[in-house]
């Protein structure tokens, strides 16, 4: 099994990325603090910092979220999404293994199924951060 990133300086609660979401204002602002809430929401005991710029969610330092501020849209990727269940083909990307959601204003979409899969992010990496996946 491949080594896991693990990222320096994470904490329970890292108030750079209250400030981070502070500097946006508007649908996209409002679009990126439900994304970052729900991220910390799901990840029951995990811990985040700011890496290359936006906001990344931790399981024992290994990241699993990000939320990224785009021109026209919102991304919440998976640093292993490749490998998480989509459904309702939720997710893009073409990467070996990061994929994202677009979150923008007015584009309609179920905020179930986004939370299940910030819920299968969070168990797969906390499985690949226990080194059991």
């Amino acid at each position: 099994m491949p080594d896991v990133l693990r990222l320096s300086d994470t904490k329970q609660h890292d108030p750079r990325i209250d400030e981070w979401l502070a500097g946006f204002d508007g649908d996209l602002a409002v679009i990126a603090r439900e994304a970052v809430r729900m991220c910390r929401f799901y990840a029951v005991g995990g811990t985040e910092t700011m890496q290359d710029g936006n906001p990344v969610t931790c399981i024992d330092a290994a990241p699993f979220a990000y939320v990224s501020m785009q021109k026209d849209h919102v991304r919440l990727g998976f640093f292993q999404g490749a490998s998480l269940p989509d459904p309702n083909g939720l997710l893009t990307g073409a990467g070996k293994a990061m994929r994202y959601i677009r979150l923008a204003p007015r584009v309609g979409l179920d905020a179930t199924a986004i939370a299940d899969l910030i819920q299968a992010a969070y168990d797969d990496m906390s499985l690949r951060a226990s080194g059991t996946h």
